[in-house]
């Protein structure tokens, strides 16, 4: 089970050729069509863990991971393979999941504990997203933060207390990351934005109720057409009538410009603070 997560691609490594064994170590061989990662794993006597154990629980991430990540226990020595992360960690049983992966709440904690914020942020939150339909909750992530080493520990917590499963993919809580350390914004994700002329209730992207700001992650699959195109303008025209500052952000932008997004937002922060 692989997915893509996000608008970028890789090419997958130690890819298996359809109905081709590829022997792995001692007796093993990976099945036909067995995922690149599991096999990875599978032949380092490991599971898939991290941003990869990530991608194979098909959640929303920043960009596909250009290495497979493999957690082994410490004292397991094993060559390093190309295209492949060795970490060695001794995994408790409640922390490996059903297929040589580790657990949906250990792979959050375990990225939140090393990855930039904003990939971390997009890790948990999409985890919490899916816990809709799973069973993963708060708690659950907590808990396994709880459990890690001192090291890594308290910013585990940090982004777990953070994550948000309102946040509907990786373009959102990327952008919630680039923003939540300017001074006087506090922004919900579908945020509730009252009700149109129309009478129509709305949400946005993130929204500081109290600044009236609303801050939109615009992707062109969500506004080609002419219909869709008609909607928003009078949405946002609607908005601004009603005293709504708006700001839109596309996808380069958020993801390789964030100094830019964060200096727009906090100008606009400034002005509508410096207003109130």
């Amino acid at each position: 089970m692989s997915c893509s997560t996000s608008g970028s691609a890789t090419n997958s490594m130690l890819r298996c050729r359809p109905g081709v064994a590829v022997a792995l170590t001692g007796a093993r061989v990976s099945l036909p069509g067995l995922p690149d990662d599991k096999s990875a794993a599978l032949a380092l006597g490991g599971v898939v863990s991290g941003l990869s154990a990530a991608r194979v629980w098909c959640w929303s991430l920043k960009h596909e991971p250009t290495e497979i990540e493999v957690t082994v226990a410490r004292n397991r020595s094993r060559k390093a393979r190309p295209g492949v992360v060795v970490r060695r960690r001794d995994l408790p049983s409640d922390a490996i999941g059903p297929g040589a992966i580790t657990s949906r709440a250990r792979t959050v904690v375990d990225c939140a504990r090393i990855l930039p914020l904003d990939e971390a942020l997009c890790v948990a939150d999409s985890a919490l997203r899916d816990g809709l339909a799973t069973g993963l909750t708060r708690d659950d992530l907590v808990a396994a933060a709880e459990s890690l080493p001192r090291t890594g520990r308290r910013r585990a917590l940090e982004v777990v207390a953070l994550a948000d499963p309102r946040a509907a993919n990786a373009f959102e809580s990327v952008t919630r990351a680039i923003v939540l350390p300017i001074a006087g914004l506090s922004v919900t994700p579908q945020g509730d934005l009252g009700f149109s002329e129309a009478g129509a209730e709305q949400y946005g992207d993130l929204v500081d109720a109290r600044l009236e700001l609303l801050i939109e992650c615009e992707s062109w699959a969500y506004h080609a057409g002419d219909e869709p195109f008609r909607r928003d303008i009078r949405r946002y025209t609607d908005l601004v009538a009603r005293g709504w500052t708006v700001l839109r952000f596309v996808w380069e932008d958020v993801m390789q410009r964030p100094d830019y997004v964060r200096r727009q937002v906090e100008r606009v922060v400034d002005r509508l603070s410096a207003a109130a």
